[in-house]
């Protein structure tokens, strides 16, 4: 593709404060200095000591404070909020902002220049939902009508204009006698009524005392804070314009006015007014990732007559940023397919594209992979492969997902055509270096470490500038390979070309310690948290999701001995360093030494009970170890603290099931499934309990979904086959039971189940034939010898049933069902004494003999 994707980039900040500085004509001598102009600057490699930016935004509140912009509603009506509150409020608006701003951002994917019109105005929605929450809020708390919010409709150049004018003539005063009043010139009076000008603050001010004068009831404070106001949003909204477009921020706007109004009466409703204000800080701090707003984003799901709209209002948090990115992402994808059918050569030109065809397909693999859709984008990347064989790109989609499947399905052939698939891209496009990087990436998760070192450091000459996706795949290798010092320099170099990457700042900051660096390690450590890392970034909660497929006997035993004793050091000098414990729980537990990584969690958790990574790590520990109160109660925590975590509902919604509590089991994986749509073990886990309560239908849907998400999934094969047996269709639970065999020819149960099925369907040869497979693998079956025996006794082979009864009743002396095939047998045999015998222990053991069941 001749056009480069690029990272749409979110202000800092201090790019904002900055810009609020500048717009309000803010004089203060601290915001002239050197430091001010850097936090204004967004520079995220040098970031301001927290108590400068503090004393930097404290000036700014100062400046605002004494020039009335902000009233007091505790104070009277005539008083001024104190400086020192307008701070807190600004500061705490700074923070929250960075840690949105990093929560965005690492959401965000790469896009074409061309697309970032669209992408931007998906934020732009998410935005107005945020904001019209916490509007509404201040607005209440304040005890502001939400007639202010009238504002809005005068927003863009041309409004601020016509409302000013609208003054005018109220207070009955001709543009020369305006001029004349406030000591301008007659057409810069014309500017600020027809043009949208902004008159400076002084000029605002002199606005207000003349207009008071004429308007009857009015004072000149009340009208200089609406004009302020007013010129404030309009100029905030000309911004946005210039990145989203006039008319996504018009329609943004008057959204945002009547979500406003309506969640202004719903909060006055909602809350009963002893709780009122605690209720709506917190909403307010929160925003639409609270579960607090869940009322609230309801109701205005009601009042939205826009369907599209109301869709996007229904999830919150990731699910809600992936939905409104792909609605929209996706309705721009659909305008490029539609104007390649219909304007020859035009889109061809611009997007220099090659081959129409392959590029349609390459576009909705693209479509389809944001869906979570793997499989079908799969086949669609094969398509435009094999229509365009001479296009990198198509080559290094294809390469890079399969090698993402083989890797997660620890599929080594699958893995090998990626591999090929990459390569061929290198060779079309030598100067393409992603390609050259992610064969890299593959050969360090195929644990061959020293190969991707001398891979990437083999870099083509012809090769683009390094980025940082290189950097920090060498840094990675390097580490794997033992080479530190050498992987903190990769890192750094990483950091240098996007310094807000936390998972760099995180990998650069462990790195800084276990090389000695101390100073390096807390600045770097520093960074990340104001980032918003925290423990539970992307790669940490990555290691804690491989917790339950560790393998003790392939550990690095010396990697996890040198980690404890770093950690060792680290908390000998720090003891309160939870992040140091959290670690060395971490090698504790890859060494099979579960009580001290508990130990160790416990520490975390005493420093930190709002260490959501530490409840997850010890609800793994809890599991391994079939402790579900306790694994429910680490999950009860951890949702506390991150109620959008999907895996969280699914952990306890499986514990809940281990404990027979089907109900609450089927809510929490309804809620996995809600969070996360692409959980393919929620839907199985769900199937599996639709299939207990007899709920069959449901059952199937939820299997076939599990299985479009994961089609090697063995387990949903075994569940969906298990569920077409009860209702009666033993060639359908024959054939699932077969893929699972497929999938996992080590597994005792699936020979034995589809033995079963065999049974149902009356090919008693072919089951005999199953379960002596399910016998050789699990000698110790006592239900596969069952079973083999009513398949014997069905062919009419007394004498093998007999012996096959024998077995089971060793293995399961206390089985009634075993023991009344025994009586059958040996009635048949002619011992009708022994037979009577069976009869009448099998009813001791509660077997019902008048309902005689030879299904397993």
């Amino acid at each position: 593709m001749a056009e480069r994707e690029v990272m749409p980039r979110l202000p800092t900040s201090g790019q904002i404060i900055g810009a609020l500085v500048a717009k309000l004509d803010i004089k203060h001598p601290m915001l002239r200095n050197k430091t001010a102009r850097r936090y204004f600057s967004g520079n995220t490699e040098h970031l301001v000591k927290d108590s400068t930016r503090e004393n930097i935004i404290g000036a700014i509140a100062e400046v605002l404070t004494a020039s009335g912009f902000i009233k007091s509603p505790q104070a009277g009506e005539d008083s001024y909020q104190s400086a020192p509150a307008l701070a807190s409020m600004l500061q705490w608006h700074a923070d929250n902002w960075d840690l949105q701003r990093s929560f965005l951002r690492r959401r965000m994917t790469k896009v074409l220049p061309s697309k970032l019109p669209k992408v931007w105005e998906a934020y732009v929605r998410l935005a107005v939902i945020d904001l019209s929450l916490r509007v509404a809020a201040h607005l209440h708390l304040s005890g502001s009508s939400p007639a202010v919010l009238n504002l809005l409709n005068w927003a863009s150049r041309k409004g601020r204009g016509d409302f000013l004018n609208g003054k005018r003539q109220n207070a009955s005063l001709s543009l020369e006698d305006l001029a004349e009043a406030v000591g301008v010139y007659d057409n810069t009076v014309d500017a600020w009524m027809y043009h949208g000008a902004r008159p400076s603050n002084d000029n605002l001010a002199k606005l207000a005392e003349t207009l008071a004068v004429k308007i009857e009831g009015s004072n000149p404070s009340d009208i200089s804070l609406e004009l302020r106001a007013l010129y404030w949003i309009s100029d905030v909204a000309g911004l946005l314009a210039e990145h989203a477009g006039a008319e996504a921020v018009d329609d943004a706007i008057g959204r945002l006015h009547r979500y406003a109004v309506a969640a202004y009466h719903i909060i006055e409703d909602q809350f009963s007014a002893e709780d009122r204000v605690m209720n709506l800080t917190v909403l307010a701090d929160l925003g639409v990732g609270a579960r607090l707003a869940e009322p609230l984003l309801t109701a205005l799901i009601n009042e939205e007559p826009d369907e599209a709209w109301r869709e996007d209002l229904r999830p919150t948090g990731i699910g809600w940023v992936r939905r409104v990115l792909s609605a929209n992402l996706n309705a721009l994808l659909a305008e490029v397919d539609d104007l390649l059918e219909k304007v020859e050569g035009h889109i061809l030109e611009d997007w220099d594209v090659n081959n129409a065809e392959a590029f349609a397909h390459y576009r909705r693999s693209l479509e389809l992979e944001m869906q979570g859709k793997l499989p079908e984008a799969l086949a669609e990347l094969e398509t435009a492969a094999r229509l365009d064989p001479l296009e990198p790109v198509s080559h290094f989609a294809l390469g890079s997902m399969k090698t993402g499947l083989g890797i997660g399905r620890d599929d080594k052939a699958l893995v090998q055509q990626g591999l090929e698939a990459l390569w061929l891209a290198v060779s079309l496009n030598p100067q393409w270096i992603l390609p050259w990087t992610e064969i890299g990436s593959t050969l360090l998760h195929t644990e061959r470490p020293s190969e991707a070192v001398d891979h990437l450091l083999d870099l083509k000459p012809e090769c683009g500038p390094r980025d940082h996706h290189y950097y920090s795949t060498l840094g990675a290798a390097f580490w794997r390979v033992d080479r530190m010092h050498e992987a903190l320099e990769a890192f750094e170099a990483a950091l240098e070309l996007d310094p807000e990457e936390t998972a760099n700042l995180l990998a650069a900051s462990e790195l800084a310690m276990l090389t000695g660096d101390n100073d390096k390690q807390r600045r770097y450590l520093r960074r990340a948290r104001h980032f918003g890392a925290e423990e539970e970034t992307e790669e940490l909660w990555k290691l804690l999701r491989e917790l339950g497929k560790k393998d003790q006997d392939n550990a690095d035993t010396a990697e996890h001995d040198r980690t404890i004793s770093v950690m060792n050091a680290v908390i000998r000098l720090n003891p309160e360093d939870e992040y140091a414990y959290l670690k060395r729980g971490l090698a504790y537990y890859s060494k099979g030494e579960d009580d001290p990584a508990l130990s160790d969690l416990d520490t975390v958790l005493d420093l930190n009970p709002d260490n959501a990574g530490a409840y997850w790590f010890r609800g793994n520990i809890f599991a391994c170890r079939q402790q579900w109160d306790r694994l429910i109660a680490d999950m009860n925590e951890h949702i506390r603290i991150r109620p959008d975590y999907a895996m969280a509902y699914y952990e306890r919604g499986l514990a809940y099931g281990k404990q027979n509590l089907f109900d609450e089991a089927m809510t929490d994986l309804c809620e996995a499934i809600r969070l996360d749509p692409n959980h393919a073990g929620a839907y199985r886990s769900r199937g599996e309990g639709h299939r207990h309560r007899g709920e069959y239908d449901s059952a199937i849907r939820d299997f076939d979904t599990a299985l479009q998400l994961d089609p090697e999934n063995a387990t949903a094969h075994l569940g969906r086959g298990a569920t077409y047996r009860i209702m009666g269709d033993p060639e359908r639970a024959i054939a699932d039971y077969s893929c699972a065999i497929r999938l996992s020819p080590g597994d005792a149960l699936a020979y034995r189940f589809r033995g079963d099925a065999q049974i149902a369907k009356g090919d008693y040869e072919r089951a005999i034939a199953d379960f002596n497979r399910a016998l050789n693998i699990n000698p110790k079956d006592s239900i596969a010898y069952f079973q083999r025996a009513n398949a014997h006794l069905f062919s009419e082979d007394p004498d093998q049933a007999l012996a096959d009864f024998n077995e089971a009743l060793k293995l399961d002396p206390g089985s009634g069902r075993a023991t009344y095939g025994h009586g059958l047998v040996r009635e048949w045999l002619g011992d009708a004494e022994g037979a009577a015998g069976d009869y009448q222990r099998a009813r001791e053991l509660g077997f019902d003999d008048q309902d005689v069941d030879c299904e397993s």
